[in-house]
């Protein structure tokens, strides 16, 4: 079983990481509040606006908070990863990991999309 990023905190090993660390963490969990809520935001918009003629701006408005939501949560992902590789490893490998991990969700989810929105 995988531990979640909220129960890290809980871990004896905790206990011994830097107080840099401790901030980043912190960091970290409120990124994952920002982007959970920011991705909750097209569900409530949906339900208190399509049936009620503005199904135009709420397809509007949905798009762009999921575009905002999707920046918090990559920025959550990359942290989480040199996060991770940090305190396991050390910082080289932090900063290996959390730029591959950039290089993959600009290919994955900025680059392929835009891709396929431009060769129809």
């Amino acid at each position: 079983r995988q531990p979640t990023l909220m129960l890290a905190a809980s871990s004896q090993r905790f206990a011994d990481v830097s107080a840099e660390a401790r901030i980043f963490y912190l960091i970290l969990v409120s990124l994952s509040i920002i982007t959970t809520t920011l991705m909750v935001v097209p569900v409530s918009l949906h339900r208190f606006l399509l049936h009620r003629g503005k199904k135009a701006r709420m397809v509007q408005l949905a798009s762009r908070v999921t575009m905002v939501a999707l920046v918090f949560l990559g920025l959550t992902i990359i942290g989480s990863v040199a996060f991770v590789f940090d305190i396991v490893a050390n910082l080289a490998a932090a900063i290996i990991a959390a730029g591959l991990t950039l290089v993959m969700l600009v290919l994955l989810w900025l680059v392929f999309p835009l891709r396929v929105r431009s060769t129809g």
